[in-house]
């Protein structure tokens, strides 16, 4: 007669067994890429030309503030310009950030991609890395 650890033992192997397999089976033979949205912020023209505008923005307020001589109103203008500066870069981000879901969109489309990852702490590794095409697409 069998005793209790050892059916424990089957039986934790068995669980461990089936789950690794039910859930790693379906994504076997997935077609997977990568994109590096550090890079894409960096390279592409869509997000460079988006810098320049923040920061001739920047300048802008720099220079709107250097007008200013009381010290309340340069500390009130320095915190409006700052969350202002914030919201634009944001907004300048999702614009980005849209645009490159529709390049990656249309390159998984056509080369059969199930899932396009961000590359990151998590991604260590994919077989195809799509942030070239995307940057020269980012126009």
């Amino acid at each position: 007669m069998a005793k209790w650890w050892q059916l424990t033992a089957v039986g934790v192997l068995g669980l461990v067994l089936g789950l690794a397999f039910g859930l790693w089976g379906p994504f076997r033979g997935m077609r997977a890429a990568v994109v590096d949205l550090d890079r894409v912020f960096k390279e592409s023209a869509l997000a460079q030309e988006y810098q320049k505008k923040l920061d001739a923005e920047a300048k802008a307020r720099e220079a709107a503030m250097a007008k200013i001589t009381d010290t309340k109103e340069r500390l009130a203008k320095a915190e409006e310009y700052r969350q202002e500066l914030t919201e634009l870069q944001q907004k300048y981000r999702n614009e980005v950030l849209t645009a490159l879901d529709k390049v990656l969109a249309e390159l998984a489309r056509r080369r059969g991609l199930e899932v396009v990852y961000v590359r990151g702490a998590a991604v260590r590794y994919a077989g195809i890395d799509l942030t070239e095409e995307a940057i020269r697409r980012l126009k």
